[in-house]
């Protein structure tokens, strides 16, 4: 018994996880998919900040001229703006960790850089990690409304 243990034990010792040329060529792929993501939520944010500054300042006299002229529903005040900006900045946070994700993940692959591979698959934990968060919280946001709501209509 003891001796299966002692061989499997050296077994998995000896045994390492290799990368191939295919692998190596998967994950430059996925760097490249990942840092295009990345910076496309990086120029998301960029429209969402501004979108959320116009609202913050010009939003209510919007909301008026847009009255005036006999469209109703349009409700833009400060609020909102400043709920657009947390938008952002949760953007932000996720564009950010997925974009280091590629390009520690590039800099692992073309320079076989373990430090850099490890660094790249935690920021890939981080961004799986918020975007799980995120969901929680939503999740339970969408709880508490639609309780509230039964207990309204009551």
């Amino acid at each position: 018994m003891q001796e299966e243990i002692k061989a499997q034990e050296e077994t998995q010792a000896n045994t390492e996880l290799t990368i191939n040329k295919k692998i190596k060529n998967l994950l430059t792929e996925i760097a490249r998919w990942a840092k295009f993501v990345g910076v496309a939520g990086f120029c998301a944010t960029g429209f969402l900040l501004i979108f959320s500054v116009v609202i913050v300042f010009f939003g209510e006299a919007l909301s008026q001229q847009l009255s005036a002229e006999g469209q109703t529903g349009v409700i833009l005040n400060q609020a909102s703006g400043l709920a657009y900006m947390i938008v952002a900045v949760l953007y932000y946070f996720v564009s950010k960790r997925i974009y280091d994700f590629a390009v520690f993940l590039q800099q692992a692959v073309a320079y076989n850089d373990q430090e850099s591979l490890d660094y790249s698959l935690d920021r890939l934990r981080a961004f799986f990690k918020f975007i799980a968060n995120v969901i929680i919280v939503v999740i339970f946001f969408y709880l508490i409304v639609f309780v509230s709501s039964l207990f309204m209509g009551k």
